[in-house]
C-alpha cells in the first residue's frame, strides 16, 4: 500500500469515527444524529479504558502524516474507550498498522463488525456502534458530547430524549 493510500484509509477510518449527538429540542446547533453508523454486536473482551488519544493522535499527525490536524484527531479519538490489550498495543504499532483495516493492531483495537445494524447503548455511558468501513468501536457518551462541540450530554442514550425520536439508538448531548 502507498503513503498516499494509507492516508486515505487512515483519514477514511478517522471520519468514519463519527457518531453525531442529538442536542435537546431547540437548542439545535447543526449536529447530526449517527447517519448510516450501525452497531458492531458483540461483546468487548473484559473492561474499557479511555483510549491514549494525545499519544495516537501524536503518532497519526506527527509521524504518519494522514493529513488531520492535532486538535481533529483528538476529537475523533478521545471519546473511544477500548481494551487493554488495544491500549498496550497501539504505542508500538508502526504507521502501515493503523491505516491498515486488516492489521493485528486494526482487529485489536477495532474488530469487524456487521454492517447495516444500529448502534447499542451499553448502559453505562457508552454506546458501541459500526462504523462506514465496517469497525466495531465503543464511545463514552459524555467525552463524545464535548469533543463534537456540545456542553454536556444529556445523561440519556436510546433513541428517544425529551419528545425527540432517532432512528437509530444514540448519545444525546445537549
Amino acid at each position: 500500500m502507498s503513503i498516499a493510500s494509507a492516508v486515505k484509509v487512515a483519514v477514511g477510518i478517522v471520519l468514519a469515527v463519527l457518531l453525531g449527538c442529538e442536542p435537546p429540542p431547540g437548542t439545535e446547533s447543526g449536529g447530526g444524529g449517527g447517519g448510516t453508523l450501525g452497531d458492531a454486536g458483540g461483546s468487548t473482551t473484559g473492561p474499557l479504558q479511555p483510549l491514549d488519544a494525545d499519544g495516537l493522535c501524536k503518532k497519526l499527525v506527527g509521524q504518519c502524516g494522514i493529513g488531520l490536524s492535532q486538535e481533529l484527531c483528538l476529537n475523533e479519538y478521545f471519546p473511544l474507550r477500548v481494551t487493554s490489550a488495544c491500549a498496550a498495543a497501539i504505542p508500538s504499532a508502526t504507521c502501515a498498522d493503523l491505516a491498515s483495516t486488516s492489521s493485528s493492531i486494526s482487529q485489536t483495537c477495532f474488530p469487524p463488525c456487521s454492517a447495516g445494524t444500529a448502534p447499542a447503548c451499553n448502559g453505562d455511558g457508552t454506546i458501541t456502534l459500526c462504523t462506514a468501513s465496517n469497525t466495531r468501536q465503543v464511545r463514552d457518551c459524555r467525552d463524545a458530547c464535548t469533543a463534537e462541540g456540545f456542553t454536556a450530554w444529556t445523561g440519556s442514550c436510546g433513541t428517544t430524549f425529551d419528545g425527540q425520536v432517532a432512528v437509530t439508538p444514540q448519545c444525546w448531548c445537549r
